[in-house]
């Protein structure tokens, strides 16, 4: 159940969303061919085809609680064109934030990378995994923004996971507000719109700047692969298939701060994404026999990044470095995953 506190932020959350609507335009278009159905067993399906294929330009917020459940409120401006490149402005930030979060805040944007649309938005990142995982509740609809949007609740087969409750624009088919509860339904992150245009009518400038990754990334077909580029054997979860998550990604990412490139590993459950990077670590090898008791193992640090809403974990073990990034995180110890490639 949401407490007292949660549910008034999700209030007066949506009601400055109801109050905006007079000033968003909206374009119409014709409905797509490919619905989703009335149970919604064809959701998970439908968002993969849609996400990332619709214009649009917007104006929204991001609420991200920590544990606690202190709110800190990201507003930007959000577009996206139908061939999947975007752009975010950061408008302001208010709510309980700390004042070391701000300069992290501010620097995603800065770097334009997308990182905060990344961990931030709701995503199909692999259709059967997600129906493996999750099952779906179809609410009903409400309108909003001069829209029809249907509201569908993603329920997580398994503990430890989050619960969704996402509202879809119902002619363009694509996911707007959501929200994010963990295990013990509080609520972890609030995304809604406040302005919206949407559909072909949308056009940009031609010159118009459009975000990219500042990393350099290569892409491996297999570990083996990319064991033989990086010239280290990695270390992989063995337990990814008891929670639920696949292996989805394999790159090395490095960039002007990083040096040596880590490998990074991309997990999924078809919803949720889990990145466990790692790299040889010359002081780490130095160090070695001090951190070979896994029972004594402490994280370098363990940080709640609410501009991401996401939790990244950063460890110095048997003469590697490793830095896990997840948007469950538990109350004690670590991430079941991170903590098995460290035994």
């Amino acid at each position: 159940m949401i407490g007292r506190v949660q549910a008034s932020c999700i209030a007066a959350i949506l009601a400055a969303a109801a109050a905006s609507a007079a000033q968003s335009s909206v374009a119409v278009d014709a409905p797509l061919l490919e619905r989703i159905n009335a149970t919604g067993s064809n959701l998970f399906a439908v968002l993969a085809r849609t996400q990332d294929t619709v214009a649009m330009r917007a104006t929204r917020v991001s609420t991200a609680f920590d544990p606690q459940q202190r709110a800190v409120r990201i507003h930007e401006k959000f577009q996206a064109s139908s061939d999947g490149r975007f752009q975010q402005e950061l408008l302001r930030i208010d709510g309980d934030y700390r004042r070391d979060e701000l300069p992290l805040i501010k620097k995603a944007y800065e770097l334009r990378g997308g990182a905060t649309r990344i961990w931030r938005e709701f995503r199909v990142r692999d259709v059967a995994a997600a129906l493996r995982n999750y099952r779906v509740v179809p609410m009903g609809a409400v309108q909003k923004l001069g829209r029809r949007l249907r509201i569908f609740d993603i329920y997580p087969r398994r503990r430890s996971a989050s619960y969704y409750r996402i509202l879809v624009d119902d002619r363009y088919q694509v996911v707007l507000d959501q929200i994010r509860l963990d295990d013990r339904a509080r609520v972890q992150s609030i995304m809604v719109y406040t302005q919206l245009e949407i559909g072909p009518a949308v056009v940009f400038p031609p010159k118009q700047s459009w975000w990219t990754s500042f990393n350099k990334v290569e892409t491996f077909e297999s570990i083996d692969r990319a064991s033989a580029r990086l010239g280290f054997a990695p270390k992989v979860p063995n337990n990814t298939r008891m929670l639920g998550f696949s292996l989805t990604s394999i790159e090395s990412v490095s960039n002007a701060n990083t040096g040596t490139p880590f490998l990074k590993l991309g997990f999924t459950d078809g919803i949720e994404l889990r990145c466990l990077l790692q790299r040889p670590s010359p002081t780490a090898v130095a160090k070695r026999k001090q951190n070979t008791n896994f029972a004594s193992l402490a994280p370098s640090f363990a940080q709640r990044l609410r501009q991401l809403e996401a939790t990244q974990y950063f460890i110095t073990y048997s003469g590697r470095e490793f830095l896990f990034v997840t948007t469950t995180a538990p109350a004690k110890g670590l991430p079941p995953l991170l903590s098995s490639v460290l035994r």
